[in-house]
Parts: C-alpha cells; sequence; structure tokens
C-alpha cells in the first residue's frame, strides 16, 4: 500500500514538471512573437516616417528636366499632326520658369492661368494665335522635340498679318564653318534687320527642351530648360503681336501663354 502510494506521488510530482515545462515554452514562445510585433511596427513606422520626410523634402525639389522623363515614353512616338492636337498644361514649379505636361487641363498660378494656344499645321509651319494681347511679364512657352538628324529650326512672334516678324529666333545646327549658332533678327515691312549670333547652343538631337520668351518693356528675354539663353531688344509694339509660329526640324509638343 505504501508503494502505491509512492508511486503515485512520484508519478504526480513528473507530470507536474511536464505540465509546468509546457506552460515555461508556451510563454518564452508568446513572449517571442509579441516582441516580434512590437519590433515590426515599430520598424514599419520609422519607414513611413522616413516616406513622409523624403516626400516632403522631394516635393520642395525641383527637377529642371521634367521634360524628357514625362515625355520619352510616350510622346516622343507621337506624329508631328498627333503632339499638334495633343492637350498639354504647365504645372509652376519652385523655379522661375513652368513645366509643360502632357494632360488635358490647365493649371492656375496664384493670379493667371496658363492657357493652351491652339497651333495648327500648315506646308509652311505651325500657326496659332495668341490667346490674349501681350503685355510686360508675359510669357509663352514652347515645348519641342528635335529629330535625330536637325539641321534647324525657328519660333516666330507674328504681327496678324504674319508678314511681319517682330522677332525671329532661328536656332541652326550647322551655320558658319559647320558651327551651331542661334541666329535672332526681325523682318518688318519687307525687309530683315540686322543680325544677332549666339554662340551658345543648348540643343541636342532628339532631346526634348522648354523654350520661354518672356515680354520685358523694349525686348524679350528667353530661357531654356529654366536657364538664361539671351536678349534680344525690339522698338516694336508688343501690342501688335498676334501669332507664334514654329517650323523645322522639330516635333512640336505644345505652346502655352500667361
Amino acid at each position: 500500500m505504501m508503494n502505491v502510494a509512492a508511486s503515485f506521488t512520484r508519478n504526480m510530482h513528473i507530470c507536474r514538471h511536464r505540465v509546468c515545462a509546457r506552460v515555461e515554452t508556451w510563454c518564452v514562445a508568446v513572449s517571442v512573437a509579441i516582441l516580434l510585433v512590437i519590433f515590426l511596427i515599430s520598424f514599419l513606422s520609422f519607414n513611413s516616417d522616413i516616406d513622409k520626410e523624403h516626400f516632403r523634402k522631394d516635393k520642395n525639389h525641383t527637377r529642371k528636366l521634367e521634360i524628357p522623363q514625362l515625355i520619352a515614353g510616350s510622346a516622343n512616338r507621337l506624329s508631328s499632326t498627333e503632339a499638334t492636337t495633343a492637350q498639354y498644361r504647365i504645372v509652376t514649379t519652385t523655379t522661375k520658369a513652368p513645366t509643360i505636361l502632357r494632360t488635358t487641363t490647365t493649371t492656375t498660378t496664384k493670379k493667371k492661368t496658363w492657357q493652351k494656344i491652339m497651333m495648327v499645321a500648315y506646308p509652311n509651319g505651325h500657326f496659332g494665335k495668341l490667346v490674349e494681347a501681350l503685355r510686360v511679364g508675359s510669357r509663352i512657352a514652347f515645348a519641342v522635340k528635335l529629330d535625330d538628324d536637325p539641321t534647324r529650326f525657328w519660333v516666330n512672334l507674328l504681327q496678324s498679318d504674319r508678314s511681319n516678324i517682330v522677332m525671329h529666333m532661328d536656332s541652326r545646327t550647322h551655320f558658319l564653318n559647320d558651327r551651331s549658332m542661334i541666329v535672332v533678327n526681325s523682318y518688318l515691312n519687307g525687309k530683315w534687320d540686322e543680325e544677332q549670333h549666339h554662340s551658345n547652343f543648348p540643343f541636342q538631337p532628339g532631346k526634348t527642351y522648354e523654350i520661354i520668351i518672356q515680354v520685358e518693356d523694349g525686348y524679350f528675354t528667353v530661357d531654356v530648360d529654366d536657364i538664361y539663353l539671351l536678349k534680344y531688344y525690339s522698338t516694336v509694339s508688343r501690342d501688335t503681336i498676334t501669332d507664334v509660329s514654329v517650323k523645322g526640324n522639330v516635333t512640336l509638343l505644345g505652346v502655352m501663354q500667361i
């Protein structure tokens, strides 16, 4: 009888130890799982904070060459007619000049709105009428993609009859002694004025550029991709300029005015 009691007591101790060991194992496993969950939540929260900070920095960061990145995949495959009829808008950035993006709306700045100029293709180039009269501070933005082997292309500011060219900016890749040169001139009352030559030539074959002409008091300034290029003086009243045109070895992607 005593042997049976001793055996029963020993078995109870063994069972108690086994149960305690299993409980301890489960407690350790649950603790490890909780620690892993806490670590994972902390890690994801930390990465989220980094992403938010990166977004805030990137939001205020200006990418100068926005057009090639956005157009390279789609608009480069457009034909000249398709590119002319497509709609574009201009989005202001932290730099002086805006960036032209392919879309169907316009973007309003604090007090002004960029407006699309409808361009029509003719055998002698693309022509379009200004949306409103020019004034000091007015800007006209052209987005163009150069051909792979361009010779020249030009942008004109015209009077209503289109026979007088107030500003003619001609970019030539093979000018004097096969040098690249920008020639600026005006054609008024049946004759050309004196040419102005600019050797600073930013255009490369196959690349996309944004050209912005800004109206000042007695002269025009030209920027290419937010970089100042040249100044052209003119005594012609800016109120007489009603049309614009583009012609040459380029695909016209859009024209806007503000």
